[in-house]
């Protein structure tokens, strides 16, 4: 559609900002679904007539399109999605369970922030994508960027704000030996919203953060262990693609002959091109869209354990979350085995298999 706003995306609030980006990616993955241009009001109004969009998904195209109209044209949350966040809210612990929405409640208690209502963000999630995540069992995670003192919320962080709660209630450590890790930017710099690492900068005076709700599965993905990061991503494109969660950018991007091509290139001289296939897998946009990054996983983590009533039971306790990230020396990072002497993260190479 043609755009009549005149306000910087740049200059949207955080939160703003953060709405306008999931209305886009819902936008988008239709106009893909449905193999029209993005933005082309006339294609539309052609799939439309001719019957190849279901009046049902044009209408709520049309829907996305205005709300993310009003957000450019105002710098300011659609009217709607204000007045419904509680009623979002009621829904998902409806659908899902309210033990498997982690909201601003679970945040503020296991992160010592302030959260309220009117701080997060519309959860950008339909009734039907919410019927569908029960069906997976997956679980509604609000994710946070700073703590309540505006610090980023890193790995480093994290730990810094949850070892003496996890020491004081007898339950071990977030994190094992930090030492190789601790000067990596997926640690020092990366937060659970931030996609890629980044430097560290001064922040302004009014506290500054981002929030962003994710469905996510509760554990890795059924049988996904003893496969190599080729094969891992092989199987997640076809457990999307199955769920009709999969777009089409992302099937044309991750092919068969792609990921057959990287495998033979580890095949035939693993020192020469390990690296490389490591980078080319990170930077998948499937890899991007659909795999955690390390804070991410280690936020969610920490989350979901510190939420249970029942401190024996530990997410991620026999597994490692194979994450989109890479350490310095090239490896993708990984995050699991959290027992009482903290989480384990590794970087392995891309053919790495284990059980």
């Amino acid at each position: 559609m043609r755009e009549t706003s005149h306000i910087s995306r740049d200059s949207l609030s955080p939160r703003v900002r953060s709405y306008d980006d999931n209305l886009d990616t819902q936008v988008r993955a239709l106009f893909d679904k449905y193999h029209l241009a993005h933005y082309d009001e006339n294609a539309l109004a052609i799939a439309v007539e001719d019957r190849t969009i279901p009046l049902a998904d044009a209408h709520h195209l049309r829907d996305l399109l205005r709300a993310r109209d009003h957000i450019r044209r105002t710098g300011e949350l659609p009217p709607e999605a204000k007045e419904n966040l509680k009623y979002q809210l009621e829904t998902a612990r409806d659908i899902l369970g309210p033990e498997n929405v982690y909201d601003h409640t679970k945040v503020n208690d296991v992160f010592n922030t302030d959260l309220d209502l009117k701080d997060l963000a519309p959860i950008p999630y339909s009734r039907e994508d919410l019927e569908k995540a029960k069906e997976l069992g997956m679980i509604l995670v609000l994710r946070i960027s700073h703590d309540a003192d505006s610090n980023p919320l890193t790995g480093q962080r994290m730990e810094e704000l949850l070892e003496p709660r996890l020491s004081a209630q007898g339950q071990g450590k977030l994190l094992f030996d930090t030492s190789w890790y601790q000067n990596e930017p997926f640690f020092t710099s990366e937060t659970p919203i931030s996609t890629h690492p980044h430097p560290p900068r001064p922040l302004p005076r009014e506290r500054e953060s981002s929030v962003e709700w994710k469905l996510i599965t509760r554990d890795i993905l059924p049988n996904s262990i003893n496969k190599n990061y080729p094969e891992q991503t092989k199987l997640l494109r076809e457990t999307l693609k199955a769920q009709d969660w999969l777009t089409p950018e992302e099937e044309a991007e991750c092919s068969d002959t792609l990921l057959t091509h990287l495998q033979s290139l580890l095949d035939t001289n693993f020192t020469k091109n390990w690296k490389d296939v490591a980078h080319e897998l990170a930077n998948l946009t499937l890899t991007k869209n659909h795999r955690r990054t390390f804070s991410q996983a280690l936020y969610d983590t920490a989350l979901v354990y510190l939420s249970k009533d029942d401190p024996s039971q530990r997410p991620l306790e026999q597994v490692y979350d194979w994450t989109s990230d890479r350490s310095s020396d090239g490896g993708l990072v990984s995050l699991g085995y959290f027992d009482s002497v903290g989480a384990h993260v590794s970087g392995w190479d891309p053919d790495d298999r284990y059980s």
